[in-house]
């Protein structure tokens, strides 16, 4: 059975040596993961563009809001499926505008988060559980990596 991506490959017309990363299950962490690949692979390949298509969804977490348990409505509005896509080259062509640029991108782990987001299989289907603590237990995390990117912006800009 062929994947999404294949099947994506051939309704671009792509030609079939077209290099390609497939990622699944990664849920939070994939925004900053693609974001990392997809610099990566226009910095370490001149001249290249490299498409990159994120496709959420959450079908599979969605459950009924009830009086009872509020929960699944937060889970539902917080978590919801999407898309977007982007073209990313290092350098621009003589053709091209670039809107943005890839200054930093990084991921990390975040000691102390083990139970923070919580999924289980049921009867039901899969239920996610998030926990209260996770607003407290990023924001260090994010706020560092706001000061690298500014660092590295600043070193990007002045070149």
């Amino acid at each position: 059975m062929a994947g999404a991506g294949l099947q994506f490959i051939n309704l671009l017309g792509l030609p079939p040596s077209v290099h390609w990363v497939m990622l699944y299950n990664l849920g939070c962490y994939a925004g900053g993961t693609v974001l990392r690949i997809t610099k990566d692979s226009a910095e370490n390949n001149p001249g290249a563009r490299v498409l990159t298509v994120c496709v959420e969804t959450t079908v599979v977490t969605f459950q009924a809001p009830s009086d009872e348990d509020h929960v699944y409505l937060i889970g539902n509005a917080f978590f919801g499926d999407g898309a977007a896509a982007m073209i990313v080259g290092a350098t621009a062509g003589t053709t091209e505008w670039p809107i943005f640029e890839i200054v930093f991108a990084s991921q990390e782990f975040v000691p102390g988060t083990k139970g923070a987001l919580n999924g289980r299989y049921r009867e039901m289907g899969l239920t996610m559980q998030l926990s209260e603590k996770v607003p407290a237990v990023i924001a260090v995390p994010i706020l560092t990596s706001r000061a690298q990117a500014r660092l590295v912006g600043s070193h990007a800009r002045a070149r």
